[in-house]
């Protein structure tokens, strides 16, 4: 996890064409967060009886596998938000200038990953009535009455399986753009083995789900499942995340977002994806020849419309990008 992220930062930062960007601030927290899951875990092994079958499990181990696997719970499903708001940033930067309905339905998927994370961790927070029994065992042991609590598959299961549908999801936008996208077919080709990477992810996240249900019985024990296909879900996902920023360096044919160097002009909002071998200055046969062999093609129609607004001569001239087809430069 550490290292494709720090490569693709690496990518970002250093090479002197491509942007960094929003999906770049949100891998960062994603990123420190992934990398605390397993530390939590590693301690509900060594001190929470974590791959020891219950009746081997002492009452304080018990409890201290409470707290650290609640908090590794949160820690989960958090940073699966910022790799989805991460991935869902980049694909805003994928198909942002193809048409207004995809920028719509970003920005709608952004709300609904923004949702599932703070549902997430208000279930899991206030999973029980009061708060501490859901954290704490011994506390709850002192109780004078039994806690009211939801139970795991109450709380998990909806959340997980609204996990895996995202995951689905992220992975076919993408492969929708680059279906429609004209370019070499041994190019598509290459770029959809890439982005299958991402099925391992739902794989992994389908799995998570089925372990979820062997924690009915000797929880502690089933609970090394768990945390194996939970730990490919979230590397995976972050390995996703980066793909499409090393993918210039992997196969020669990226998909990262370079600066621009147009006039002031245009919106500095542009999202742009490396076209390899592609001009700024506009059209060249010996270049678009090549683009067509190597490359995703930038296809632009502007059109110019003069007007005369100012009374004392000064010109202004309006310009109107329309029907910027798919991948940018």
């Amino acid at each position: 996890m550490l290292s494709v992220t720090a490569a693709r930062l690496l990518v970002r930062q250093f090479k002197k064409d491509l942007q960094f960007g929003l999906d770049d601030w949100l891998i960062l927290p994603a990123l420190i967060i992934s990398l605390s899951w397993p530390i939590l875990n590693i301690m509900t092994v060594r001190v929470g009886g974590g791959g020891k079958h219950l009746y081997d499990v002492t009452y304080h181990e018990l409890a201290m596998s409470n707290w650290t696997g609640t908090f590794a719970k949160l820690n989960f499903y958090v940073a699966q938000g910022f790799i989805k708001l991460s991935i869902t940033s980049f694909n805003m930067r994928l198909t942002g200038l193809s048409s207004r309905k995809w920028m719509y339905a970003h920005w709608a998927f952004f709300g609904v990953i923004a949702a599932f994370t703070t549902t997430a961790v208000f279930l899991v927070t206030f999973q029980c009535v009061p708060v501490a029994a859901g954290f704490d065992s011994i506390a709850t042991g002192k109780l004078e009455t039994a806690p009211k609590c939801l139970t795991e598959a109450q709380v998990n299961h909806p959340l997980t399986i609204w996990n895996t549908v995202m995951d689905f999801m992220l992975l076919f936008v993408p492969v929708i753009v680059l279906w429609k996208v004209q370019i070499p077919w041994s190019t598509k080709i290459r770029l959809f083995l890439l982005f299958s990477v991402g099925a391992v992810c739902c794989f992994a996240a389908v799995m998570r789900q089925v372990s979820q249900q062997r924690l009915n019985t000797d929880f502690t024990y089933n609970y090394t499942a768990l945390v194996y296909w939970s730990l490919a879900d979230l590397g995976m996902s972050l390995i996703v995340a980066s793909l499409p920023v090393l993918s210039s360096v992997i196969l020669g044919c990226g998909l990262a977002t370079r600066k621009s160097n147009r006039p002031s002009g245009y919106s500095s909002s542009l999202s742009r994806f490396k076209a390899a071998g592609s001009h700024a200055s506009g059209p060249n046969p010996d270049l678009a020849s090549k683009n067509s062999q190597e490359g995703i093609m930038r296809q632009d129609e502007v059109e110019l419309q003069y007007h005369n607004r100012d009374p004392t001569g000064v010109e202004d001239i309006e310009m109107n990008r329309n029907n910027i087809l798919g991948f940018a430069r």
